[in-house]
């Protein structure tokens, strides 16, 4: 993990990292999502309490975190015909594996490769997917970053998700709070 994020947020880490070698035994692609991806984009770090890693669906996944001391809850949606999420809990552990099951998601774990972590723009789509505040947040702090995008490919997944209406948002938000600083540090504020 990157920065100083695995001090604040070491317990996570660690169990990122336990739960992303069951799945590299196993021969399962994957790649760190949720806060702990969002964590390496933002401009501060900030703190979570799990784990969250987005892999592709193997019938012998549960039993095999089973036999390494998971406890595994399997949710499966309705429409579905194998499980979305799997919520691992192990002591104080708590990760949760996000089940691919789109062509987006798939893609999204092989652009993360060997390095296992979330490019920049899938991070940010994942975020703006999910909406909460926190996301926004996340959104908000790694705009600020001023980073380095593949636009041509965050704009054709936002428009393939029909929410490059909340990313334009998330952009002029941030515009404004750049417009409000750089005001600001001309008065001498």
């Amino acid at each position: 993990m990157g920065r100083d994020a695995s001090y604040v947020n070491g317990l996570p880490n660690q169990w990122a990292n336990e739960v992303g070698a069951i799945l590299d035994e196993f021969g399962q692609p994957w790649a760190l999502a949720g806060a702990l991806a969002a964590i390496e984009y933002r401009e501060r770090v900030r703190a979570t309490g799990d784990a969250d890693l987005l892999t592709t669906w193997n019938p012998g996944l549960p039993t095999r975190l089973e036999a390494a001391g998971y406890a595994v809850a399997v949710t499966i949606d309705p429409d579905g015909d194998y499980p979305h999420l799997l919520r691992l809990r192990r002591d104080s552990s708590a990760v949760d594996l996000i089940i691919a099951d789109t062509p987006y998601q798939h893609e999204a774990i092989a652009r993360a490769g060997a390095a296992h972590l979330l490019t920049i723009e899938d991070v940010l789509i994942h975020k703006v997917l999910a909406d909460r505040a926190r996301d926004r947040g996340d959104v908000a702090s790694i705009l600020a970053t001023d980073p380095q995008l593949d636009h041509e490919y965050l704009d054709a997944w936002l428009d393939a998700w029909d929410i490059a209406d909340r990313w334009h948002a998330a952009r002029d938000r941030h515009q404004e709070a750049h417009v409000e600083h750089d005001a600001g540090l001309d008065f001498g504020l």
